[in-house]
């Protein structure tokens, strides 16, 4: 039970373990795992933008991302965004988020996201790029981690086993984990802008996280795992467009 549980739950990843309870008591751990995610899919994106151009590049980063990811996260913004378009009471909104079909909003809004984390993206190459999709990809995890923190459960499941779990110590614990060493990295290397680049993700993400986060407490009356997924998305493409925006400060 812990980071095992974590990688295996959220992940394509082949390690022991496999418990929501688990994962949800290693939630602290995400941004360690958004490396994970983020090292492999940022060093395929730096091969293919030195031979086939930086949008290749960020395209076959974010499609490794979201493979290596099961597209868990990607399914529950389409959830999400289905059960914003649904009208009616509370209860007919999470109904819609829970049909496994996907609707013309659930489509849109994973184009959208997608669409602006590889506009972004697709402005870096080389190193620059693994740069960029490494700080992003740790971000949206943190982006989790501040949901779950900031939310409460909207209904039984494993969305709640996170709420329950997290709180203002796990993110005080992730938030460190996520920028103690971009700052040490600023103060140890002269020049290096990878600890302001970790500030902005981290601040962005955590600002999309908590939009997402009021937009379904108003509409579901709560956070659920399908939240989380929407808060990670948004919280890349923000985070990839934040840092992409601030290079060179």
């Amino acid at each position: 039970m812990g980071f095992s549980d974590l990688v295996s739950f959220l992940t394509i990843i082949p390690v022991g373990g496999r418990t929501i309870r688990g994962a949800a008591s290693s939630s602290h751990w995400l941004p360690v795992m958004g490396l994970l995610v983020g090292v492999p899919a940022g060093l395929l994106g730096w091969l293919v933008s030195m031979y086939a151009g930086p949008l290749a590049g960020a395209a076959a980063a974010l499609a490794a991302a979201c493979i290596i990811t099961g597209l868990h996260h990607v399914d529950g913004l389409a959830d999400f965004a289905d059960g914003l378009m649904a009208r009616g009471s509370r209860e007919r909104r999470i109904a819609a988020m829970r049909d496994k079909a996907t609707g013309a909003g659930g489509a849109a809004a994973v184009a959208l996201c997608l669409l602006l984390a590889a506009a972004a993206a697709s402005q870096r190459s080389g190193m620059d790029l693994l740069v960029a999709v490494v700080v992003a990809e740790v971000a949206a995890k943190y982006s989790v981690v501040v949901t779950a923190a900031a939310g409460r459960a909207a209904a039984d499941g494993g969305g709640s086993l996170f709420c329950e779990a997290t709180g203002a110590k796990r993110l005080a614990v992730a938030t460190c984990i996520w920028l103690v060493p971009g700052i040490l990295t600023m103060w140890l290397v002269p020049g290096s802008n990878l600890g302001l680049l970790a500030i902005l993700g981290a601040a962005s993400a955590a600002a999309a996280a908590v939009v997402v986060t009021a937009v379904a407490q108003n509409a579901f009356g709560g956070v659920t795992g399908d939240v989380m997924g929407a808060a990670h998305e948004a919280g890349r493409a923000t985070a990839m467009i934040s840092v992409v925006s601030a290079w060179g400060i």
